[in-house]
């Protein structure tokens, strides 16, 4: 009887064990998946970059309830600050503005689009980004 209970309660554990992983998997989709895309802009987005300034954007697509996306955007405003006031920031929640998820591609959050001076896309990030490659990509588009 007392074997069994054992096995019963190791099952059981197991049990937790699986849905604990499979939860946290759900939840964190998208979360380290980085890759850059490259892809035109519409007419909407040159016009939106024209009124900041001729400045490069940084647009940091988010939503609510995504711990990634407060590690990524942290690291996006800091950078920035590092940057010296060379870029202009905007933030989209997506679950309040889904034309603008669609506008940008964004299929998972954080979704960080970057778009030169005069609106053209950069690059785009998808997930908690490496330090050194948005520094990069920053960089790429105030060189422009």
């Amino acid at each position: 009887e007392r074997s069994t209970k054992m096995k019963t309660s190791r099952i059981a554990l197991a049990a937790v064990l699986v849905a604990a992983l499979l939860s946290a998997t759900l939840i964190c989709a998208g979360c380290g998946v980085k890759h850059v895309v490259k892809k035109p802009v519409s007419e909407d987005t040159a016009q939106s970059s024209a009124q900041t300034g001729g400045k490069p954007v940084v647009i940091f697509l988010t939503q609510p309830g995504c711990p990634p996306c407060k590690v990524a955007m942290s690291l996006v405003k800091e950078l920035i600050d590092e940057m010296g006031g060379q870029l202009t920031y905007r933030e989209i929640d997506i679950s309040e503005d889904s034309a603008s998820a669609s506008k940008y591609g964004a299929q998972y959050t954080p979704t960080i689009v970057v778009t030169d001076s005069s609106g053209n896309e950069v690059g785009k990030l998808v997930g908690v980004p490496d330090r050194a490659e948005l520094r990069a990509l920053f960089e790429k588009a105030i060189a422009k």
